[in-house]
């Protein structure tokens, strides 16, 4: 992958913690908006004022948050009011044998670590809802939210929702929201526009 779009990649993250204890990843998908996992931000019971997002060494306070509840998406839309920063290109497409990378905050990495990963192929939790499966590379607790770029694309293929320890696979959300020039329409339908591959 080339580096200036590495560093454009690790540019559109946050860290996001609630009640100052960092809970996951997220990133910018619109000016001022921000998707990670619905999870991420569930223990701050709708109250935005528990939640805060961290980019770079500046620290924005959340003024609204739309959920999509666990287990099936599981996203969360965070708005801010910050706009000066890049933004992830959304790409659905994703091969077996793609390699792709995550880029999270964690709590030993709190400025962000990159992880590479292997496609292996989708996983149906139903005929409308899928996750994508991979065999190579090392996730951990604490990347959710996390972005997925395809290195092949260049583009966000998915968010990172859980880990599944006993077969060192991981499984990724792919509902990216369907968008529009200034906003992002929230429905996480399949077969509409930006929708993840649910």
């Amino acid at each position: 992958m080339v580096q200036p779009l590495f560093e454009l990649f690790y540019r559109c993250t946050v860290l996001i913690k609630v009640f100052d204890d960092p809970q996951g990843t997220g990133f910018f998908v619109a000016p001022g908006l921000i998707l990670t996992c619905a999870h991420v931000v569930e223990s701050a019971n709708d109250d935005v004022n528990h939640i805060k997002v961290y980019h770079d060494t500046k620290e924005f306070c959340v003024q609204r948050i739309d959920l999509r509840h666990k287990p099936y998406p599981d996203l969360a839309l965070i708005t801010v009011n910050f706009h000066d920063h890049p933004c992830v290109y959304l790409d659905a497409e994703v091969w077996p044998g793609d390699q792709l990378f995550v880029f999270s905050h964690t709590d030993e990495y709190r400025g962000g670590v990159s992880t590479p990963v292997k496609y292996d192929g989708p996983a149906r939790i139903t005929n409308q809802q899928w996750l994508l499966r991979f065999g190579a590379g090392q996730i951990i607790p604490g990347y959710s939210g996390s972005p997925l770029l395809n290195g092949r694309t260049g583009g966000v293929c998915g968010v990172v929702k859980s880990t599944q320890d006993d077969m060192s696979i991981i499984s990724i959300k792919m509902h990216l929201p369907k968008m529009s020039r200034c906003c992002i329409d929230f429905p996480m339908e399949k077969g509409e526009g930006f929708a993840y591959t649910a």
